[in-house]
C-alpha cells in the first residue's frame, strides 16, 4: 500500500505541476501587452486573471482585423481604454472586455473592406482646437497634378485624397493610379485602390469640399484669388481686402521646385517668340488655389491639380517648414516691378519678354532671397 500510495501522490504531484506551469504560461503569454511592464491598476488585474489575459489577447487580435475593414478606429480605441480603465474589479473588466470583442468582430465581418473614412459612425469632435500642423508635400516630379480632393469628417479633422504614384507613372504611364488619404491633422494615413477611390467619393460626393476661391472672417476682412487676366504665367494672385473693402496686400505664391520643369503656357503675342508651349523653369506661380476656412480663422490651401496643403492664418502667416524652401509668398509689387525692369532692360538690349523671360528673373529673385 505503501508504494501504492507514493505513486498515487507523485501522479497528483506531477499532475499539479503541469497545471501550474501551464497556468503560469497563460498568465505571462495570454495578454496583448507586457506583463513584466504592467504599471496602472487595471493592467496588473489582466495579468493576474487567466480569463481576462485571455480576453486581451482576443480583443488584439480583433482590434487587428477590424483596423483592415475601418478607415480610422484609433479614437474610438482610445475612448474604450479610457472606459477600460475605469474599472475596479474583473468582472467589470469581463464585460467591458466581451462587449469590445462583440463590436470589433461585428465590423470584421459586416463592414466591407476598406471604406474610409467612417462618415456613417457616431464620432467624438476632436478638432478644434487644433494640433500645430502647418502643412504638407506629396511626392511629384514634372506633373504635380495629384487631383485633391477634400471631405470634413466627423471628429473635425479633414480627410484628403489624392493620387500617390504620379511619380512613378512618369516613368510607367501605363501603371495604374494608386490613391491615398490623409487626415490633415491627426496625419493619419489610408492606401485607396481606384475602385475603393471611386466608391468613397460616389459615396460622399455631396459632402466633398466644393470649390472656394474666397473666404471672409469675421471682422469682414476678406481673402480671395484674383486674376489680372493678363496672358502670363504670374497674372493670379491673393487678396486681402479689410471690412470695407480695401485692399492690405496682394501676394503672389510661388512654387519652386529642386530642378526645372516643363510648365504649360498660353500661345499668345507675349510667347510668340518662344515657339513653344511650355517654359523650362524652377519656379510656378500657383494659379487655382482652393481655401477651407478652419474654425479658429486659420485656413488650408490646396490647388486641385497641385501636390501640396498648406494652412496659413488670415494675413498669410504659416508655420510650414515649407515656405522659404519649397513655396514662396511674394508681395505682387515684387512681380510687376521684375518684369517692368525687364521691359527697359528689353528696349536696351532688345531682351525678350515672355514666360521663360519673366519666369527666369522670379527664379533668380528666389534664389537670391534664399541665400540672405
Amino acid at each position: 500500500m505503501k508504494d501504492d500510495t507514493n505513486t498515487f501522490i507523485d501522479d497528483i504531484s506531477a499532475t499539479f505541476i503541469i497545471i501550474l506551469l501551464s497556468l503560469l504560461n497563460q498568465l505571462a503569454f495570454a495578454a496583448s501587452f507586457d506583463c513584466s511592464k504592467a504599471s496602472t491598476k487595471v493592467e496588473k488585474l489582466v495579468c493576474d486573471d487567466a480569463n481576462l489575459s485571455k480576453l486581451d489577447e482576443e480583443l488584439g487580435k480583433a482590434y487587428g482585423e477590424a483596423k483592415k475593414k475601418v478607415f480610422d478606429l484609433n479614437d474610438e480605441q482610445r475612448a474604450w481604454l479610457k472606459s477600460r480603465n475605469k474599472c475596479i474589479d474583473t468582472e467589470c473588466l469581463t464585460n467591458i472586455y466581451r462587449d469590445r470583442i462583440n463590436i470589433l468582430q461585428n465590423i470584421s465581418i459586416n463592414r466591407p473592406v476598406q471604406n474610409p473614412p467612417r462618415l456613417t459612425v457616431v464620432q467624438v469632435k476632436k478638432y478644434p482646437p487644433y494640433p500645430d500642423v502647418w502643412g504638407y508635400e506629396f511626392p511629384a516630379k514634372n506633373d504635380r497634378s495629384l487631383a485633391f480632393h477634400a471631405v470634413k469628417i466627423p471628429n473635425g479633422d479633414y480627410f484628403i485624397t489624392y493620387i500617390s504614384n504620379i511619380k512613378e507613372r512618369e516613368n510607367n504611364p501605363n501603371q495604374k493610379l494608386i490613391f491615398q488619404g490623409i487626415s490633415f491633422f491627426s496625419k493619419e494615413k489610408t492606401n485607396l485602390t481606384g475602385d475603393e477611390y471611386n466608391k468613397f467619393w460616389k459615396k460622399n460626393k455631396e459632402n466633398r469640399i466644393k470649390r472656394i476661391r474666397a473666404l471672409t472672417f469675421k471682422d469682414g476682412s476678406k481673402i480671395e484669388c484674383s486674376s489680372d487676366y493678363g496672358c502670363n504665367l504670374f497674372s493670379s494672385y491673393l487678396t486681402k481686402e479689410d471690412s470695407q473693402g480695401r485692399t492690405l496686400s496682394r501676394i503672389n505664391l510661388i512654387y519652386f521646385s529642386d530642378k526645372p520643369r516643363k510648365i504649360n503656357i498660353s500661345t499668345c503675342d507675349i510667347n510668340e517668340s518662344l515657339n513653344r508651349d511650355y517654359v523650362k523653369s524652377r519656379v510656378e506661380n500657383i494659379h487655382s488655389a482652393n481655401f477651407i476656412l478652419l474654425e479658429d480663422e486659420t485656413f488650408l490651401m490646396f490647388e486641385e491639380e497641385g501636390n501640396m496643403v498648406i494652412r496659413f492664418d488670415s494675413n498669410f502667416n504659416t508655420k510650414s517648414d515649407l515656405i522659404n524652401k519649397h513655396i514662396f509668398v511674394i508681395d505682387k509689387e515684387i512681380i510687376e516691378n521684375l518684369r517692368e525692369n525687364l521691359g527697359e532692360k528689353n528696349k536696351i538690349e532688345k531682351v525678350d519678354v515672355n514666360d521663360q523671360t519673366i519666369s527666369d528673373v522670379v527664379e533668380k529673385y528666389i534664389m537670391k532671397s534664399m541665400k540672405q
